[in-house]
């Protein structure tokens, strides 16, 4: 695998970035893999070198964030993974859905991981 910087911030990511939006829960989409199905593929993206991966907070309502951080709990060393994920879409239908993530609902150990390593906000 080859590693590239991740611009200015002194982290080293692996050319590829898988992104996780496919892995959660099928009720939101009904193409999602669940957490069994979609294991696989990540543990064989960490096997082959692959350290760089982008979620959101949306994604399966946080299901994708949280199976991620499982499987770098479970196959990986957490301070060799880079995790990148999105905040400011609803996390829910209710109306003030977004307000989640701002009001610590979404507390990064729920994820299975104690910090995301870059937050984009996704606000138009």
């Amino acid at each position: 695998m080859q590693y590239v910087n991740l611009g200015r911030t002194g982290l080293k990511v692996s050319r590829l970035c898988l992104g996780v939006m496919t892995y959660g829960d099928p009720a939101w989409r009904s193409w999602v893999l669940t957490e069994d199905a979609g294991r696989p593929f990540l543990k064989r993206a960490l096997e082959h070198g692959i350290n760089f991966f982008d979620t959101a907070d949306m994604y399966s309502h946080g299901v994708s964030e949280e199976i991620l951080g499982r499987a770098v709990k479970d196959f990986a060393v957490r301070d060799n993974v880079v995790l990148a994920t999105k905040a400011f879409n609803p996390m829910s239908d209710d109306p003030n859905g977004q307000r989640q993530m701002l009001n610590g609902d979404r507390r990064p150990d729920s994820r299975g991981v104690s910090v995301a390593d870059q937050l984009f906000s996704d606000a138009g």
